[in-house]
């Protein structure tokens, strides 16, 4: 009966000590989930802060953007010039700089001694326009 007395003694003794290290463990459980609770907490805290910065600097930017094209766009619209007009000056400047060399090249091969046709094929124009050219150079001869 005593052995019994000391069974039911040990099993009540091994109770209380598995539930004493329950406790413990449940306390340190706890804490450790406070702690990681509190540094999610200043996670999300930095986390807000670094957005709202950010938000921020987005505003500044985007108003600097609206700056600019404003700047840009009183800019244009005040330009005196107008692009179509200087587009068609750049076509007429080119023309007139490619009739001069097609001319230049037209009367230097005349003079070398090669026939309309020959000028024509060597510079790759019509024959025609071959002598429009010299054609126009010996009446403006003739006028002088």
């Amino acid at each position: 009966m005593i052995t019994v007395y000391i069974l039911i003694f040990l099993l009540f003794f091994l109770n209380m000590y598995t539930i004493y290290n329950l406790n413990n463990s449940k306390k340190l459980v706890e804490k450790i989930m406070d702690e990681k609770r509190e540094e999610v907490s200043e996670l999300l805290i930095k986390a807000e802060n670094l957005i709202e910065e950010l938000n921020l600097t987005a505003d500044i930017i985007l108003t600097k953007l609206d700056e600019k094209i404003s700047t840009y766009e009183s800019i244009i619209s005040n330009s005196s010039v107008n692009t179509k007009d200087i587009k068609k000056e750049e076509i007429r400047e080119k023309n007139t700089d490619n009739l001069d060399e097609k001319k230049t090249n037209v009367f230097r091969l005349y003079k070398s001694g090669y026939s309309a046709e020959e000028i024509a094929r060597e510079l790759n124009i019509g024959i025609g326009e071959v002598q429009l050219i010299l054609n126009l150079k010996n009446s403006d001869q003739e006028n002088f």
